[in-house]
């Protein structure tokens, strides 16, 4: 499912962390990859979607993420062990700069305590300031109630496109 949100509507202004003195979020470095690519791990292979991710897989993916956006890509701590992550890429399109591509994800052991939403919240206002971005895209599975649910509840909705995907061999072998 492709969603869309308007990011003016959804960073206020109030306080980044609901609580600053046991959660800490900044920007995330290359010392921090092998955590980083743990609780990547753990978030998305408990998560039940069909993906299977290795450490060494996780760890190339991470490691993408750094060396492209490098500046929108975070990570929330907690008594200085890292919990969750989130990174998006910045797109130039015809009305503005997207954030899109967005990862999000936290810790088995700590969802479901604020850190998705502080950590997502800011992503999205470092995007807005630094990059003015008009709009925010995600993707989730249709058939997992979470985090569907929660991305509808803070203003993201169905867009009209489709998000289609294939086997390239199959793809070329259709073309020829």
């Amino acid at each position: 499912m492709a969603a869309h949100l308007d990011v003016a509507q959804a960073v206020g202004s109030s306080n980044l962390l609901d609580h600053p003195e046991i959660m800490n979020i900044r920007l995330a470095k290359k010392d921090d990859v092998s955590q980083i690519t743990e609780v990547y791990m753990r978030a998305f292979n408990s998560a039940n979607v069909g993906e299977k991710w290795t450490f060494e897989k996780s760890q190339e993916f991470m490691d993408f993420w750094l060396k492209i956006q490098p500046d929108l890509f975070f990570v929330a701590e907690s008594n200085n062990k890292i919990c969750g992550g989130a990174v998006g890429l910045i797109k130039p399109f015809w009305d503005g700069n997207y954030l899109t591509e967005t990862e999000l994800f936290v810790d088995p052991d700590f969802q479901k305590q604020g850190v998705g939403k502080n950590i997502l919240k800011k992503l999205i206002s470092e995007a807005l300031n630094k990059y003015k971005i008009k709009s925010f895209d995600g993707l989730a599975y249709k058939n997992q109630k979470f985090p569907l649910e929660w991305y509808r509840k803070i203003g993201l909705e169905e867009s009209k496109l489709v998000y289609l995907e294939g086997d390239p061999k199959e793809i070329l072998d259709n073309l020829s």
